[in-house]
């Protein structure tokens, strides 16, 4: 079996993020990236199934600048066997219908059996990718997963639900996007990077595709969301009462 993993490099989720002064981007420049938290979730469990034999090939995948290839590096040293850089400007953004494109095509080129990815990106956390690329390879979905299992052909995934939990079986090839509370990630230790230096890296220019990018969303700006109002605390229930008359919320 051979399992894609789509990455994403992203402003470090620990860093607060500022927004430029004409609202127009998040300012990137000079701040610390990282791998994505719930690509790297993803990107622990096919590592776990690739050592276990459960797989015979982790192919790591990702699109962006230059830059990207410092993520693609991270996901080498976490098992990937290659790597796939499909190569942008850095200031180009894409959309998740023109990512999931592109994800089709190298899902079908590489003839993968399975597309294991995180069911978001920490930036902006649109989710829509996973259904996206199902769609475009009408292929199942099992949608924000905790629990997946390989049962021959096939794969079964566990997902939470408000009213419970659902566990679904699916036939191979597949699409799986994965909770953060899937597995916990190891640290990279030093030696694993040094060794993912000699694992190869392919990089393609994004004009390589043979996909036409749509672009039929723009920005209209970006804004800080607004203050929340100081916390108070009462002594009783009754002077909680007298505040929520005078607030008018309480007749």
């Amino acid at each position: 079996m051979k399992i894609l993993v789509p990455v994403k490099r992203v402003i470090d989720p620990n860093v607060p993020v500022r927004i430029d002064l004409e609202g127009k981007n998040i300012v990137s420049a000079n701040q610390p990236h990282a791998l994505n938290p719930f690509d790297e979730v993803a990107l622990a469990k096919a590592a776990m199934m690739r050592a276990g034999g459960e797989a015979s090939e982790l192919i790591a995948v990702s699109i962006g600048g230059e830059k990207t290839a410092d993520t693609l590096r991270t996901a080498l040293a976490m098992g990937a066997d290659r790597a796939i850089h499909i190569v942008t400007s850095e200031d180009q953004t894409l959309q998740p219908f023109d990512i999931a494109g592109i994800l089709a095509h190298i899902f079908r080129e590489e003839q993968v059996d399975l597309a294991l990815m995180g069911k978001q990106s920490v930036d902006s956390d649109a989710g829509q990718t996973p259904t996206l690329l199902a769609g475009f390879l009408n292929a199942p979905l099992l949608p924000d997963s905790f629990k997946i299992e390989i049962e021959g052909k096939h794969i079964v995934a566990s997902s939470d639900h408000d009213n419970g939990q659902a566990r679904a079986r699916a036939a191979l090839p597949a699409i799986v996007s994965c909770e953060l509370h899937l597995i916990e990630p190891r640290p990279v230790s030093l030696p694993a990077m040094m060794k993912a230096r000699q694992k190869p890296i392919v990089s393609r220019p994004l004009t390589d595709i043979p996909v036409t990018l749509k672009q039929t969303v723009s920005l209209i700006k970006y804004r800080e969301p607004a203050a929340r109002p100081a916390c108070q605390f009462f002594d009783s229930t009754a002077d909680l009462a007298a505040q929520l008359r005078t607030d008018g919320l309480l007749k």
